[in-house]
């Protein structure tokens, strides 16, 4: 009885797991609700946010995103890196920015470097 009850538990968490990975990202950050879409688009060329997208896809989409949104994600990133400098990762750039990697620090990054 014993062992079931660990069995049951143990594939109780494995399965809960899953529903967590949907809105984190690779490098561990919790992305907001407002971001699944339109505004997790323009840094990620995927859901699980793991590889930003170039500097020149992020400035052509994030142009093309509105000024509510745009005021949205900036929001997003102060309310969760009020020290911005002092957590963020700085982006790669240029023939590095391929290699970079993703996740809601480097995306709040790219933004703080628009300013």
């Amino acid at each position: 009885m014993k062992s079931q009850l660990i069995a049951a538990l143990a594939l109780t968490i494995g399965l809960g797991t899953q529903a967590f990975a949907q809105t984190t990202t690779s490098t561990g950050d919790k992305m907001p609700d407002t971001w699944v879409g339109e505004i997790g688009d323009v840094f990620f060329p995927d859901t699980t946010g793991s590889k930003m997208r170039s500097d020149d896809e992020v400035q052509a989409r994030w142009s093309k995103l509105s000024p509510e949104r745009q005021k949205q994600a900036r929001a997003d990133c102060d309310k969760m890196y009020p020290s911005k400098g002092a957590t963020a990762v700085k982006p790669k750039t240029g023939a590095d920015a391929e290699a970079r990697t993703g996740g809601m620090v480097t995306a709040c990054s790219w933004m703080s470097a628009q300013k």
